[in-house]
């Protein structure tokens, strides 16, 4: 049976802002999203079989998603029902969209980003399914188009089908590519995950009862000013400069919850770090730094510090 393999990889937030909340709950974000040199592999197999046009009357079994890990914690994903992978959810949305007779697949991922990271482990796999069936099932759709069914199963799903630095907008539908010139140079980051994952929804409803207490926002001016000030610095392949106008703000929240998140925070600009952040809503954080050789120093001390944390060195990719 054919098989297509694609490797896509992990992400960090440079900026994220949550600039408000519609009534039925979800936030209108903006967050400049770089991915990185992590990577999960996504292998899907086609069979024999064929469906019904866009899988309207298909049965479960045509697909199957099996899942290893290679040096990342899987407990919560092997408690997730099939369906509620986002992996198959990814698979499901894209034969939704199709207009043809389409085969059942198998999928296999392996796993190296952690899960609830705020790097979009999950979504990773997701954008990988939508990538490898576009080449399985033959469909020759641009990355742009593979993009919007990304969206309707998550941002970070269409960020990463979509490739490159990109920004997010709206509730996280609105994925554009961000034309970054010839400037750029390698840009390397330190990436520590403190052990346990954090729930995005939990970090949302403490950033909803924080803006409740009426304390005063940034006004729409700063706003800009911080964003424009992130982008002028990777047009410019200014390491420092963008270690300096990190930004996301769920950092203050998510440190309430779990203090043991701002320690690494600490620890890692103790080390030597130009500029520190929580990944999207964590548990994540990194720091950049000048190099790589940089980094595993910075790296070398954490781990002499915390023997088996679990810290990488990694690039971003433009």
């Amino acid at each position: 049976m054919k098989s297509v393999t694609v490797h896509v990889p992990a992400k960090v937030n440079l900026t994220l802002e949550i600039l408000g909340r519609r009534e039925d709950g979800y936030h209108f974000l903006r967050s400049i999203v770089m991915p990185v040199s992590i990577f999960e592999t996504v292998m899907v197999t086609a069979r024999e079989e064929k469906h019904v046009d866009g899988g309207r009357a298909s049965p479960r079994a045509d697909v199957t998603c099996q899942t290893q890990s290679e040096g990342v914690d899987m407990s919560e994903l092997m408690k997730m029902p099939l369906e509620n992978q986002l992996a198959v959810k990814a698979m499901r949305a894209l034969q939704k969209t199709v207009k043809q007779p389409l085969c059942a697949v198998d999928i296999h991922v392996t796993k190296r980003i952690p899960i609830r990271a705020g790097m979009a482990g999950g979504s990773a796999d997701a954008a990988g399914v939508l990538l490898a069936l576009n080449d399985l099932w033959e469909l020759k759709w641009s990355r742009e188009r593979l993009a919007q069914v990304g969206a309707t199963v998550g941002s970070d799903v269409a960020a990463l089908t979509l490739g490159g630095v990109v920004c997010l907008e709206g509730v996280g539908e609105r994925v554009t590519r961000l034309e970054l010139g010839q400037n750029t140079i390698p840009f390397w980051m330190v990436v520590v995950w403190p052990g346990f994952g954090m729930c995005t929804q939990r970090a949302y409803d403490a950033f909803d009862q924080r803006l409740d207490l009426s304390r005063p926002q940034s006004t729409s001016i700063d706003i800009d000013r911080r964003y424009d000030a992130m982008l002028d610095a990777l047009r410019a392949g200014d390491c420092e400069r963008v270690g300096e106008c990190l930004h996301n703000d769920f950092e203050e929240v998510v440190f309430a919850l779990r203090p043991e998140i701002y320690d690494w925070h600490r620890r890692l600009k103790k080390a030597g770090a130009m500029g520190v952040l929580l990944s999207g809503s964590g548990s994540a954080v990194f720091g950049i730094v000048r190099s790589r050789e940089e980094g595993e120093r910075i790296r070398e001390v954490l781990l002499w510090e915390s023997p088996g944390v679990w810290c990488k060195v990694v690039e971003g990719i433009f």
